[in-house]
């Protein structure tokens, strides 16, 4: 199995820090740790990519490789991961190379965001 797993843009706002990481030369300001530990309970067996859209976009060879997609959101991204939903949503209804693709999303916030 190949799961690629995804941390949506923080946008823009007090909490980002975004001139702190400007003044330090950095793009993120903390790893996402739950997704982070999700990778470390998947099984040893399994392929892992990892993406921080904070630091790179996703490609279209990441969507075509995976089998799994897991997102892992703060409502507050909700304007970077609800595209991101919906791609998904019409992706993993459409057969590729044999195959369909699944996503994983947990939350009631996750949920609520990805339908408004």
């Amino acid at each position: 199995m190949k799961a690629l797993l995804l941390w949506p843009l923080m946008p823009n706002s007090f909490w980002s820090y975004q001139e702190t990481l400007n003044l330090a030369g950095l793009r993120a300001t903390n790893p996402p740790l739950g997704l982070i530990t999700v990778a470390a309970l998947l099984p040893s067996d399994w392929e892992i990519r990892f993406v921080d859209r904070n630091v790179r976009l996703e490609t279209a060879s990441d969507w075509e490789w995976c089998d799994l997609v897991i997102i892992s959101a703060m409502i507050i991204q909700k304007k970077d991961f609800q595209p991101t939903f919906r791609t998904l949503s019409v992706t993993t209804s459409q057969k590729r190379k044999g195959r369909e693709s699944k996503y994983l999303s947990r939350g009631v916030s996750w949920r609520q965001a990805a339908g408004n």
